[in-house]
């Protein structure tokens, strides 16, 4: 049998249901109900549950419509969706394509209709959950913008941090943070204002920056979406009523009367943001709650609005365009000079060039890297990837090794683990036992003498408990690592019988490509002649 498993969580984190814990829940159940099946793992971390456009979400959903899976199994039915429709839309093409689904908290199985119908109702709850949540989250945030305070963790560049303290009504001490301008950075934030006003070009000023060695506050070149994020942060912005009659016209909501406006200080903004592929971006107006902050602004109301409207009129301009079905070893290939990933460019037919990305962007100030024939290089990795996994002395040989390895280990470590918890129930019986004679005797020396015994066995538990926490941590360490071997070796056996050998005509035959290369391959690295194929190493 075919089980997929499915595992979320809205932040990077390791607290509560992890990604590892919900996957390991999920396996644990796998073994116990459909032993000796084949389970792919999917896992998205960082995105929340309130849509379905997920990166391995969506990949799943395409594998399910091809008939990959017979079950699909999650730690929790809001790990899919925590929206109703959605949810609902996802079952009925679970129940068109034969793949039932198991939430293996709440217990329900959508094989059976009692379980489709309880789902549906858990799923309505999860989504009047998060919509009460979101709804708070606003009400509070709205009364923080409203004081002006900077609410952030990290200051944009131009400002620093400064906490202030305070007395409230109370007598009690409070702090609270406001942005103070720091000269430097604020010196560089009016400069690339000033220079996307004359250019027009925030890829010109990426590359003017590169070549005059210009960086931002932690010594890295600007890219040009952190040169557009800077351009388009409202918080540089002087509050006045230009900015609010600008502000007020795109939905954005106004925490404070348009009198606090002054002219005199900068805008305070709170904006959602959401993960997408790995990379953060701002939700539309319409969830922009502002105030006024106590800190002074970098940029006139009426340059920062001109800004805007470039960036807004140059749109299309500016966002690099998907490319298609070319660029097969993107994400995988560094060139060996400077340690930059290698994009596919120049275009034409089925010619195209995989050139480096710091070489482009500084205008070959930072790296002169010869360009590689992206058609030609391809085709060659594709070959020397085959010959290295069809070579008896590969070293994708010992995956099964290290495979077989980890499972002993993990037997082991079981089995340790099995006598750390029979000794310390055994301890606590001791001490337990200890208890009730020091409640039965009034003899001080021999009180004495059992209370000692009772200090010196909860000592052991403690040291008992540590080394079980070790070795919890040890098992879940060797469940990672035969899960990836796993997926490395599933991978090598698709390449094997040719998945990777198809004449690519969409995007989604080269992501799937891409995808088991991927499962495999470490990283490529390209010298101006030579390409070299890094395995993976576990």
């Amino acid at each position: 049998m075919n089980i997929a498993i499915y595992a979320r969580k809205s932040r990077l984190s390791e607290k509560g249901e992890s990604i590892q814990n919900q996957i390991n829940a999920c396996k644990a159940y796998v073994n116990m109900q459909y032993p000796d099946s084949d389970i792919t793992i999917f896992e998205d971390e960082g995105f929340s549950g309130g849509n379905t456009d997920r990166p391995q979400f969506n990949i799943l959903q395409s594998q399910i419509k091809k008939r990959k899976f017979d079950v699909l199994i999650s730690y929790k039915l809001d790990r899919i969706s925590r929206n109703i429709s959605d949810f609902s839309n996802f079952v009925d093409m679970l129940d068109s394509y034969k793949c039932s689904y198991v939430s293996l908290k709440e217990q329900f199985d959508t094989s059976t209709p009692m379980g489709r119908a309880m789902m549906y109702i858990l799923a309505v709850f999860a989504q009047l959950e998060r919509e009460t949540i979101s709804e708070r989250i606003v009400d509070n945030f709205t009364g923080l913008a409203s004081t002006g305070r900077f609410l952030g963790a990290i200051p944009p560049e131009g400002y620093d941090k400064v906490k202030i303290e305070y007395i409230d009504k109370n007598g009690t001490s409070k702090k609270y943070n406001i942005l103070k301008i720091n000269k430097e950075e604020s010196e560089r934030v009016k400069f690339i204002f000033d220079k996307y006003l004359e250019w027009q070009s925030i890829n010109k000023i990426q590359g003017y920056c590169m070549q005059n060695r210009i960086t931002n506050r932690n010594g890295k070149d600007y890219k040009c979406i952190s040169i557009r994020r800077l351009l388009t942060h409202p918080i540089y912005m002087t509050a006045d009523s230009l900015a609010y009659e600008y502000l007020a016209n795109k939905g954005v909501k106004i925490a404070v009367p348009k009198e606090k406006f002054d002219g005199k200080h900068g805008i305070s903004i709170l904006r959602r943001t959401k993960l997408a592929s790995n990379a953060t971006y701002y939700t539309d107006y319409s969830e922009w709650i502002v105030s006024v902050g106590e800190h002074e602004p970098l940029i006139s109301s009426e340059n920062w609005i001109k800004v805007q409207d470039i960036i807004e009129a140059r749109k299309s301009l500016t966002i690099r365009r998907p490319i298609g079905k070319k660029g097969l070893l993107s994400s995988l290939l560094r060139c060996k000079k400077c340690g930059s990933y290698m994009r596919p460019s120049s275009i034409s037919g089925d010619r195209f060039y995989y050139c480096c990305e710091k070489k482009e962007d500084s205008k070959r100030t930072l790296c002169d890297l010869k360009n590689a024939r992206g058609d030609k290089l391809d085709r060659e990795i594709i070959s020397s990837l085959k010959s290295m996994l069809f070579d008896e002395n590969s070293q994708i040989t010992d995956f099964d090794v290290i495979k077989s390895r980890t499972n002993l280990l993990d037997y082991d470590l079981q089995k340790q683990l099995t006598q750390v918890e029979k000794k310390i129930k055994e301890t606590d019986t001791v001490i337990k036992s200890l208890v009730h004679k020091v409640a039965a005797t009034e003899n001080k020396t021999l009180l004495s003498y059992i209370t000692s015994e009772i200090e010196n066995l909860d000592k052991e538990i403690k040291t008992l408990k540590l080394k079980k926490i070790n070795i919890i941590e040890k098992i879940n360490s060797c469940d990672v690592k035969f899960t990836n071997i796993s997926i490395a070796l599933k991978a090598v056996e698709k390449i094997r019988n040719g998945a990777i050998d198809i004449e690519i005509k969409t995007p989604e035959q080269l992501l799937e490509v891409r995808n088991i290369i991927k499962d495999v391959v470490d990283r490529i690295e390209y010298d101006g002649k030579n390409a070299q194929i890094f395995l993976k190493s576990f």
